[in-house]
């Protein structure tokens, strides 16, 4: 536990924040059973996980929640805004061996008469260590974060450019034992100058 506080130290507010929040939901799903005591992987898994992607905007207070059942969401965000995206899978039957959220941003600058376009890609993870064979334990949720500063994007346009605008678009997938996923709709942001 010492290590886990003392790496937050080199972490902003904001991270250690969202840090907490994570570690808080994992113990409530913990104490509700959704987790705690897992369940033995069944020799098949016919229905894919569940997986929900929630994202809190800085400044705004609006719930969002996508699955894959969702219409994309498309939100313009200011360019002071932090975007933390919260993943969690859940498969009750057949347990839960992965939860990524994944996504790439993309970074427009002018300057000069010239353009500048900086591609990003982002991996959040948190796959079963022991990655269970039929028969084995194996936990039913899991969760995963991120958090994505806008104003450190726009640091990236080179010296004497200046921002155009920014897209960013991501989502959580969710995955079994036994290869079955689901995907939740986009969450896509815009930055305009």
């Amino acid at each position: 536990m010492n290590t886990t506080i003392a790496s937050l130290n080199n972490h902003s507010q904001s991270d250690k924040l969202t840090y907490l929040v994570i570690v808080g939901l994992c113990y409530l799903a913990f104490l509700a059973g959704c987790g705690g005591t897992g369940i033995d992987v069944p020799p098949a898994d016919p229905t894919p996980p569940t997986v929900t992607l929630s994202v809190i905007i800085s400044g705004v207070f609006e719930d969002i929640v996508l699955t894959p059942t969702s219409s994309p969401i498309v939100r313009a965000v200011e360019q002071d805004t932090t975007i933390k995206l919260l993943a969690v899978a859940r498969d009750e039957d057949g347990g839960v061996k992965n939860i990524t959220i994944s996504g790439s941003a993309t970074v427009s600058c002018t300057g000069g008469g010239l353009g500048q376009k900086v591609f990003l890609h982002y991996l959040a993870s948190n796959p079963d260590p022991n990655d269970p064979e039929p028969g084995d334990r194996a936990i039913t949720v899991r969760a995963t974060a991120m958090h994505i500063d806008v104003s450190n994007l726009i640091g990236l346009c080179a010296e004497d450019f200046s921002l155009s605008d920014i897209t960013g678009s991501f989502v959580a997938t969710a995955e079994n034992f036994h290869s079955g996923t689901a995907t939740t709709a986009p969450f896509t942001f815009t930055v305009s100058p």
